[in-house]
């Protein structure tokens, strides 16, 4: 018997015009190499290689099977061998090297002293989750450094992982065991807050990060933002902050980090909004100003703060409102110290992110033309004859005013 091989390690392999074009399919079998015995898989592979060959052999529908089959990203390589079935007909024989899949992962979770950690936790950090996901040692690889990352912002500097597969029914579908060992989780050495113009003493007893207390980023980006509040609340609204300076030494026994908070409280803010008699109170400017809520003089910030207070006065009434944000600065700015230096004006509001304003004083002024308010003296409904006015008006947000 005659038996003609097509070896394909590549999807786009091309080969030349077959002996056995036009012949019959008489069968279209799928082997895998070595042990693997996966029968569910076979008919899966069987079913995509038959629905694009059909019912006679053709080299580029060979092809176009073998491209489908790579298409899966659940192969390595694929060999097809042709054999004539008599004068009319072949067989073809799909000899698959699969990839290997993880069917289950599981995290066994070792020794650890300071906050608890879970498996759930951990296995929210991998991407190999789903049963039949492709896996190789790469892919193991940067999932065990995915958790590391995470134990490690957890403050267990010193957590180990490693890997492990397990055959289940054939050599290409495992289990992966992943052994953590956060170990002790470090603790806070010293937290030095040098903070030009601003006394950290207020401040420092209502931080979490105390001195022999458990660090993770978590706490210390919430204690950073304790401090920007305290910040806030004496009118230094933009403050030039860096990031948070961590340090820890692995020689040292101790297991212990130190942290530095540096920067300045640049200027003090001043906001006022001029609505003639229409006044709005503190919480409300601050739901509605971002920048006296998250402390920034940013441009944008300052410009989203003039739209969303035309859009409040609107919702009182005041449909034709307009707002314009103006900005000044006191010391002034010198010509070589900002991109314009004329006081009151929408364009100051524009160089004042880039430039220096420690021991300056910052008014960000919005001014509102309300022009006249109007009222809701009728409701109409058209259109339909279901209910009446009437019958649903109680539950309108809008309502007839009163005179």
């Amino acid at each position: 018997m005659c038996c003609c091989v097509l070896t394909l390690l590549l999807p786009f392999a091309i080969f030349a015009q077959s002996i056995y074009e036009d012949r019959q399919i008489s069968n279209i079998a799928i082997t895998f190499e070595g042990a693997d015995r996966a029968v569910s898989a076979a008919q899966q592979f069987e079913l995509i290689a038959r629905g694009e060959i059909g019912e006679t052999y053709s080299a580029v529908k060979v092809r176009d099977a073998i491209d489908k089959l790579y298409k899966t990203k659940r192969i390595v390589s694929v060999k097809v061998e042709a054999s004539p079935v008599g004068e009319q007909g072949v067989n073809l024989r799909f000899i698959i090297k699969r990839k290997t899949q993880a069917e289950k992962v599981v995290i066994n979770i070792g020794n650890t002293v300071g906050d608890k950690v879970t498996e759930q936790e951990l296995l929210l950090k991998l991407n190999i989750l789903n049963p039949g996901t492709s896996i190789t040692e790469q892919t193991l690889r940067n999932n065990a450094d995915s958790i590391l990352i995470y134990l490690r912002e957890r403050g267990f500097f010193n957590a180990e992982v490693t890997f492990s597969q397990q055959p289940l029914k054939s050599e290409t579908e495992v289990v992966v065991t992943f052994q953590v060992t956060p170990n002790a989780q470090a603790t806070v050495d010293k937290f030095a807050i040098n903070i030009e113009g601003f006394d950290a003493a207020k401040i420092r007893p209502k931080l979490k990060l105390q001195p022999g207390e458990f660090f993770s980023r978590e706490v210390l980006e919430g204690d950073v933002a304790r401090i920007r509040k305290a910040l806030r609340e004496e009118k230094f609204l933009a403050p030039e902050l860096q990031d948070p300076r961590v340090e820890f030494d692995r020689d040292d026994k101790r297991n212990v980090v130190s942290i530095e908070l540096k920067g300045k409280v640049g200027a003090e803010v001043k906001i006022i909004v001029d609505a003639g008699d229409e006044k709005i109170g503190d919480k409300k400017q601050t739901e509605l100003l971002s920048i006296k809520r998250e402390g920034t003089l940013d441009y944008a910030s300052i410009i989203e703060g003039s739209r969303r207070l035309r859009n409040y006065y609107q919702e009182q009434g005041y449909f034709f409102a307009d707002v314009l944000a103006v900005c000044s600065v006191r010391p002034e700015f010198k010509e070589d110290e900002a991109s314009t230096t004329t006081n009151e004006t929408e364009v100051l509001c524009g160089a004042l992110s880039g430039a220096e304003l420690m021991n300056r004083t910052v008014e960000v002024k919005y001014q509102a033309n309300l022009s006249r308010q109007l009222k809701l003296v009728d409701i109409r409904i058209e259109g339909t004859n279901k209910f009446t006015t009437a019958e649903i008006q109680s539950i309108l947000k809008s309502q007839e005013a009163n005179a």
